[in-house]
């Protein structure tokens, strides 16, 4: 989709359980953020990433000094340090997804991050909503429909059953008429923090 893979880093240290004493997340941080050409302002991260950071030692040092090193820390006190550094702020990314395979009545919960990517980002404005032609828009009805419109969302309306001597039906569709465009990805940068760069 147009990411640029020199901006695909890994981590020195794998971030797991057995590296929890090691592990120096401040300064995985900072290699992206020197490597990027357009600062991020936000890293997007799952929940498990997140929580891994607030456990490690090293970050509680940064965080608490010396006398309180084992001290709990939260997320607006990384936030701070990063702050202190000039480096982009956490915002979690907590999404599921239900997907309904084969048109059945059960439906799969699939979370869309990847699990252990961190994405840096260059602000809130990831690009622009496109409006798509319909259509409608093209002068291309069909007939017996009628069109609508509210925003970048079409709705159409129409009836069956009359003309064809079968029971009346009304039908009523909506659509978005619009795509996202993500226009900012070559600011983008992403941190695997499950492969190490070795």
């Amino acid at each position: 989709f147009g990411f640029d893979p020199s901006h695909a880093g890994k981590v020195t240290t794998t971030w797991n359980e057995a590296n929890k004493d090691t592990v120096n997340i401040l300064e995985d941080v900072m290699g992206v953020y020197q490597a990027a050409e357009v600062k991020p302002t936000k890293m997007l991260m799952r929940v498990e990433q997140l929580m891994y950071m607030l456990t490690t030692a090293k970050m509680k040092l940064y965080v608490n000094g010396s006398d309180r090193a084992s001290a709990p820390i939260s997320v607006e006190d990384v936030n701070t340090l990063f702050a202190r550094y000039g480096l982009p702020s956490i915002e979690l990314v907590q999404r599921d997804i239900r997907i309904n395979k084969n048109g059945g009545k059960t439906f799969d919960m699939v979370q869309p991050w990847k699990e252990g990517k961190i994405l840096f980002v260059p602000s809130n404005d990831f690009g622009t909503i496109e409006h798509q032609y319909t259509d409608a828009d093209l002068d291309l009805k069909s007939p017996g429909v009628e069109y609508s419109k509210y925003n970048n969302i079409e709705v159409t309306n129409w009836v069956q059953g009359l003309k064809e001597g079968t029971n009346y039906t009304e039908f009523v569709s909506a659509g978005i008429t619009a795509t996202p465009v993500v226009d900012s990805i070559k600011s983008m940068y992403s941190l695997d923090v499950l492969k190490t760069a070795n």
